[in-house]
């Protein structure tokens, strides 16, 4: 199967309906809601569910966009692997970031305490 073919069909179904800028937004806006909402979800399911949740969107994405055919009245599935593209991309800034952040924060402390 031919790769460059296949991503030539993404790229020509982007560019002759000009939505490039629409989908990018719709993506924006997913990424920033969801980056709040599995802020407080994660209280409930823990960081390792989130990151299943993620690896999970991400899979289906990837599946999606390898077997979908591009056509021109089917738009909607642009905007569909945008935003599930955005939740996914959520849960990995947000959590990655707030574990790291739980991470330096508790070393800090720690190394805080013994200098005291």
């Amino acid at each position: 199967m031919n790769n460059t073919f296949e991503w030539k069909n993404y790229f020509f179904f982007f560019f002759l309906n000009s939505f490039v800028g629409l989908v990018l937004i719709f993506n924006g806006a997913c990424h920033a809601i969801f980056s709040y909402v599995f802020g407080g979800l994660v209280k409930c399911i823990g960081r390792l569910g989130c990151f299943i949740i993620a690896a999970l969107l991400n899979f289906g994405c990837l599946l999606l966009m390898y077997f979908w055919e591009p056509l021109g009245d089917q738009l909607y599935i642009l905007f569909l692997i945008s935003g599930l593209w955005g939740v996914a991309g959520a849960v990995w800034q947000a959590q990655v970031v707030g574990k790291n952040f739980v991470m330096i924060y508790s070393e800090t402390i720690h190394t805080i305490q013994n200098i005291i």
